[in-house]
């Protein structure tokens, strides 16, 4: 076998090490990740429409008493 010189068989080129890349990308997910939360959080809920009628109090007595009433028979 011949010998090889260790920078003619290295795995990978020199450059921008791996790392620096997958931080920079876990970064811009987070800012992406915020953005879209900021834009959910300023808009308008869809069901705060002002065309239903507002909700009454309930009429005064309709408290329930503890009573059953069952319907007379009519047969």
């Amino acid at each position: 076998m011949s010998n090889l010189e260790p920078e003619q068989v290295r795995q990978g080129k020199k450059g921008t090490p791996v790392l620096l890349i997958l931080i920079a990308g876990l970064v811009l997910a987070l800012i992406a990740f915020l953005a879209v939360g900021a834009y959910g959080w300023f808009l308008p809920d869809s069901d705060l429409s002002t065309d239903r009628p507002a909700i009454e109090a309930p009429a005064v007595g309709s408290e329930p008493t503890g009573t059953v009433v069952a319907p007379e028979n009519s047969g």
